[in-house]
């Protein structure tokens, strides 16, 4: 679920209503085909309804040891030199 109707959009008309902007201080989700799909339209409705949403914090959970298999991460990997991002980053929150 990408929670817009029921969380978002709601809040989005009750700060127009009064005046008001806010902040998403932390979301996210998992590196897997549905969080790529649900966590891409959520951040475009926060980016289409800039006036009152100042922006968003991807939540990456730090960077927990390689074998837990934490996948609610946006921590990237490194393999010599290399860096590379997890789904999720690439998929939705880097501008590419």
């Amino acid at each position: 679920m990408n929670n817009i109707d029921n969380a978002f959009a709601p809040l989005a008309t009750a700060l127009r209503g009064i005046g008001r902007q806010g902040m998403v201080t932390e979301t996210g989700g998992g590196n897997t085909a549905s969080c790529v799909k649900y966590v891409c339209q959520e951040l475009a409705y926060l980016n289409a309804n800039a006036d009152v949403y100042l922006g968003y914090v991807g939540w990456s959970a730090g960077a927990f040891q390689p074998s837990w298999n934490y996948v609610d991460t946006l921590v990237p990997t490194q393999s010599g030199s290399t860096w590379t991002d997890t789904l999720l980053m690439k998929s939705c929150f880097s501008r590419q």
